[in-house]
């Protein structure tokens, strides 16, 4: 109506402009005002695309949720209902599951998701409003809000059976021989709760440990932990199933993830006088490398101790581990087990802090010229970052930070290194802990500054494979993530299910866009995979779908989105006489215009 108003008013406007004065109410230009006031009127509709009728609501989108939660049990009940209330509504149905697709509705729900991003972008782009019938238990309910307005949710819900069920399993992806490991697994009740139940963890199938889970009430969680002694080297399956009453649901019952377990450390962390810095570097060195380190602290003459545990380690071990491992970090006495050119065989980062007090701070250029290591202070305003304790370090093939006294003295290297083998960096300050405990920037800095060396060190003695699993226990469904080993940029795994015919095997390409570290490869079908990579080979452990275990409803029956919806109402630029009668009118008025004696 708006629009249709302000048509109204333009065509006036354009009548009263060409006729005003001159003698508008005579009988000779009253027809040709009329007729331009008409084409002023059509031509502004026809600009606004009034509408040429009452509104009326859109057709609607029919979404179900045939994700495979809605046969949870087998029984097929919430599936059952599901589909009755589909047919009540009425429309074919868009099946959402990790997708929204058109096509016929299945016998059972199977598909490996609950996730209505799909069908939010395909609703607002065709303008129409939605009813989704679901089970309530969506991955992504907070995309209801962008529905087009008008739309409804109709939650199914389904007999409150007992079912207890795996939720995760945390594991470490590696674990060095001899180290303690912990595993924790999860537990989640269903609606109508948990008996009481037994847990069961094993390795290569092989018990080990047990627990009771006492009854549960409705939807509570409860986390169960074991620590185990590493088992031995190679690639191990560790499994957690559960053992009692039969409950509703049998495929939540087990999870697994594949471990590695290795024969020597990947990095040793090794420090003679351990302090608030050492533990800084250890927490970056482990966060750049993965698993896989090992860390020793000499806390007294002849005694050490093994982080973070602090179980005792004889010296002769350590010694023979030092000389024998292809990464080093030594803080503190540096020649406590000799020479390091000598002593060490692989990669090292020495790190002397010197015993000379004194305010250092870190002096442009922060990166010095020919540095492997880039901007180590990781974008870090300088002037952000508290003092060091600092002394001149040993030059090498290039410096990497620089440091002045009270900043007014000269400038010395602090961060040196050398790239030919074996690779070394040198660190000679102290007070990188001082900058973890400021935060912000300084934090940052103290951060990317470890994970840097670390980095640079680890290419000179990197996996032989060009990518590792990133995470242990995956679910059907969901996309394999890999941790890029080596620096190819294009990797082709080639994979085999164990205990299927020739027919389960297959190729993943992965593409690594610069230098990403995390690549994401395809969803696999549940199972126990062995993986080939360039360089070696690695297990993968695909666990039944996360729609099978339990997860409180989240979302209600009721109206949602916020959305404009689109109306069926015809408009101005559908009509095209209104063109022409505009067209026509604008002609009648000039020929009259002219009979009238005006130009």
């Amino acid at each position: 109506m708006t629009s249709w108003l302000l048509a109204l008013a333009a065509g006036l406007g354009l009548a009263a402009l060409g006729y005003a004065g001159r003698g508008a109410f005579s009988a000779r230009r009253r027809i040709p005002a009329a007729l331009r006031g008409l084409a002023g009127v059509l031509l502004v509709a026809l600009w606004l695309d009034a509408p040429m009728g009452p509104s009326r609501p859109g057709t609607r989108l029919l979404a179900l949720d045939a994700s495979a939660s809605l046969d949870r049990g087998g029984v097929g009940d919430r599936w059952s209902r599901a589909r009755a209330v589909a047919e009540s509504v009425g429309g074919r149905a868009v099946l959402v599951g990790e997708q929204a697709t058109d096509g016929p509705v299945p016998d059972r729900p199977a598909l490996p998701a609950s996730r209505i991003g799909p069908l939010v972008e395909r609703a607002r782009a065709e303008g129409r409003s939605v009813d989704l019938v679901t089970d309530g238990e969506l991955d992504d309910a907070d995309q209801l809000a962008r529905l087009p307005r008008e739309s409804r949710v109709f939650v199914v819900e389904g007999d409150a059976r007992p079912d207890l069920a795996l939720a995760s399993l945390d594991v470490p992806l590696t674990t060095i021989v001899g180290d303690t490991i912990t595993v924790q697994v999860a537990v989640v009740a269903g609606a109508g709760g948990a008996p009481e139940a037994t847990l069961r963890l094993g390795v290569d199938g092989q018990s080990a440990f047990s627990a009771t889970v006492p009854p549960l009430d409705p939807w509570a969680e409860r986390v169960v932990t074991w620590r185990l002694p590493a088992p031995a080297a190679g690639l191990r399956l560790v499994g957690v199933w559960r053992e009692g009453t039969p409950d509703d649901e049998p495929r939540n019952d087990t999870l697994r993830t594949a471990l590695e377990v290795l024969a020597r450390p990947t990095a040793l962390v090794v420090s003679t006088a351990p302090d608030a810095d050492a533990r800084w570097i250890d927490a970056g060195v482990r966060g750049a490398l993965g698993t896989g380190v090992r860390t020793w602290w000499r806390v007294a003459p002849g005694e050490w101790r093994e982080s973070p545990s602090l179980s005792p380690v004889a010296e002769a071990d350590v010694r023979r581990t030092v000389a024998e491992a292809g990464l080093v970090v030594l803080h503190g006495d540096t020649a406590f087990f000799g020479p390091p050119a000598t002593t060490l065989r692989g990669a090292r980062w020495l790190v002397a802090p010197p015993a000379v007090e004194g305010e250092w701070y870190v002096a442009p250029p922060a990166t010095g010229a020919g540095s492997p290591l880039g901007d180590v202070l990781g974008g870090a305003s300088r002037d952000s970052l508290p003092p060091l304790v600092a002394a001149a370090a040993p030059a090498l093939e290039w410096t990497a930070l620089v440091a002045q006294r009270d900043k007014r003295g000269t400038a010395v290297p602090v961060l040196t290194g050398r790239d030919r083998a074996p690779r070394t960096a040198v660190l000679s300050a102290g007070g990188l802990s001082r900058w973890g405990l400021r935060g912000g920037d300084a934090a940052t800095a103290a951060a990317s500054l470890a994970g840097a060396v670390a980095a640079w060190l680890a290419e000179a003695a990197p996996d032989a494979r060009a990518v590792v699993p990133a995470v242990g226990a995956v679910r059907e469904g969901e996309r394999v993530t890999w941790r890029r080993a080596g620096r190819d940029s294009l990797v082709v795994l080639r994979w085999s299910r164990e205990g299927e015919a020739g027919a389960a095997r297959g190729t993943d390409t992965l593409r690594a866009a610069g230098a990403a570290t995390m690549l994401l490869g395809g969803a696999w079908p549940a199972g126990r995979y062995r993986v080939e990579v360039p360089g070696g080979a690695v297990a993968v452990v695909v666990n039944p779908s996360r729609e099978w275990v339990p997860r409180r409803p989240t979302v209600a029956s009721g109206p949602v989105g916020t959305a404009a919806a689109a109306a069926s109402a015809p408009t101005a630029r559908g009509a095209l006489w209104l063109v022409a009668l505009a067209i026509a009118a604008l002609c009648a008025e000039w020929i009259l215009r002219r009979r009238a004696g005006l130009r």
